[in-house]
């Protein structure tokens, strides 16, 4: 498993109104604790990438989420096209095979969702505050590390951070 991480927010508080990309995910978390680092953060808009938003945990299902998510007055928004097929990732156990379905990933995939990244792009610039999210508590063991750093390439300056 992978376990270099980007920058972490930790105990300071940030600037809450600085244009920030996020990257959270639920992995070990309670609904609780993930809403409270959104709200901490002063996050705007909430951008769930995986493909099949389901899970077996309480409160992270899409409609769930959702649910939650815009009580709070945060907009969410499902972008599938982002996500990767299960059958891709149901092996993964080494650092080697999240290095490779990284490296096909950002090869077979992103050069594909323009569209998508445009979207972000567009909420970044009018919300500020908006995070990209995922199960995986490590985001260097999910793909949402891979969208974070092309759109790091595509906005100079761009502050990511990753809760």
């Amino acid at each position: 498993m992978v376990v270099t991480q980007h920058k972490k927010i930790t105990g300071s508080k940030p600037n809450q109104t600085k244009k920030c990309l996020f990257t959270i995910g639920y992995e070990g978390r309670t609904i609780d604790e993930y809403l409270n680092l959104l709200t901490k953060n002063n996050i705007k808009v909430l951008c769930d990438v995986r493909k099949n938003p389901i899970s077996r945990k309480s409160g992270f299902s899409k409609r769930a989420l959702q649910t939650r998510i815009e009580s709070l007055g945060m907009a969410y928004i499902h972008i599938p096209e982002f996500g990767i097929d299960s059958k891709r990732r149901q092996h993964l156990t080494t650092e080697q095979d999240y290095k490779k379905l990284f490296t096909a990933y950002k090869k077979d995939t992103l050069p594909y969702r323009k569209k998508e990244f445009q979207q972000i792009v567009k909420l970044l610039n009018t919300k500020k505050r908006v995070a990209l999210t995922c199960f995986e508590e490590t985001n260097t063991n999910c793909h949402r590390h891979c969208i974070s750093d092309r759109l790091e390439k595509l906005i100079q300056g761009l502050d990511v951070q990753h809760l």
